[in-house]
């Protein structure tokens, strides 16, 4: 594990471990899958502490699969963070599905919802 920040335990005892630099992993029966869940490491901003926020399963996830993520990007990448944080960064709110065939990981072909925080602004969009 690299970072581990948060977790969410499925009905079916799996453990969804998320990762700082934005990267879902899945325990089963004790080990941690080498395959991610979700690897978004190239759009989370995971500059000092940013990064990946929360993971949240949805109530009815046996049946649907959504699997809630918040994590921090930049929304200013021409001009990305420095150390002295002179950059803004805002926050994103996606629900992911896992897939059919494999629950394990997510299904990157399915229509994800986002929603995007920034200052005061909030949108919602499907990608």
């Amino acid at each position: 594990m690299n970072q581990a920040i948060s977790f969410a335990v499925a009905p079916d005892g799996r453990i969804f471990v998320a990762e700082k630099p934005g990267v879902i992993r899945v325990i089963q029966n004790g080990q941690v899958l080498a395959t991610p869940f979700l690897d978004i490491n190239e759009q989370v901003n995971s500059h000092h502490d940013r990064g990946m926020l929360g993971i949240a399963l949805d109530p009815d996830f046996a049946n649907n699969g959504y699997v809630y993520v918040q994590y921090s990007v930049e929304l200013n990448p021409t001009n990305p963070d420095e150390v002295n944080f002179n950059s803004p960064a805002g926050g994103e709110l996606i629900r992911i599905k896992a897939s059919a065939t494999n629950p394990n990981i997510a299904d990157l072909t399915a229509k994800m919802q986002r929603t995007r925080l920034a200052t005061s602004i909030l949108t919602t969009r499907v990608t």
